[in-house]
């Protein structure tokens, strides 16, 4: 309450650090849309030295926090709210008051070295922290069971095993069929990076 009464104004905070007290002068903002203050904060990156048989635990649940913040990622930005969220930004162009966080806005190649230019800072270790992101990504979005994705050939070829299962006979799709869908898969993508490369430049 007592910083939301007092937007754009500098106050210092109390913090407790290493059994100690240390004064943070801080300026709290302005909530988008709002005459009310408020005062961010961002995590920091903390680096130890793990042994040979701790590294490999922290190894798994790492990938095990990739994997399952990258399904998140994704249920997000194609959810029907963000869906809708992100349309309205490409229409009316981007805002400060947008209701789209970043983990739930696609981006482009634009968009990811400005986001990988913040995060990294200098940081090797980051760097790869960031390049095994995006290939956590890739995967993911390569499965998607859609040609001409590996996700799509799978599809198909487990398509005519069952079929040639039920029909006791060899079974191949007709590819004249299959086409369609992928180019027409593949014209949503090229809008859909167009979109978001406007709105990254945009914004």
């Amino acid at each position: 309450k007592y910083v939301r009464s007092r937007p754009n104004k500098e106050m210092t905070f109390l913090v407790a650090r290493d059994g100690a007290q240390k004064a943070i002068p801080v300026t709290t903002g302005l909530r988008c849309g709002e005459d009310v203050g408020f005062v961010g904060i961002t995590p920091g990156v903390e680096y130890k030295s793990l042994g040979l048989g701790k590294a490999a635990v922290e190894t798994g649940l790492s990938t095990g926090r990739f994997v399952s913040g990258t399904a998140g990622s994704f249920g997000k930005m194609f959810s029907a709210s963000g869906i809708r969220n992100y349309g309205t930004e490409v229409v009316e162009g981007p805002s400060k008051c947008s209701n789209i966080s970043s983990d739930a806005r696609p981006a482009t190649i634009v968009g990811f070295v400005q986001i990988g230019s913040k995060f990294v800072d200098g940081n090797i270790y980051s760097f790869f922290l960031i390049i095994a992101a995006l290939n956590y990504f890739l995967a993911f979005f390569n499965v998607l069971p859609i040609p001409p994705l590996d996700g799509g050939h799978a599809a198909v070829a487990t398509i005519e095993k069952v079929a040639s299962l039920i029909r006791r006979r060899d079974i191949r799709l007709d590819y004249r069929y299959v086409m369609p869908i992928a180019f027409s898969f593949i014209a949503v993508m090229l809008v859909f990076f167009l979109a978001t490369l406007s709105l990254e430049i945009r914004s």
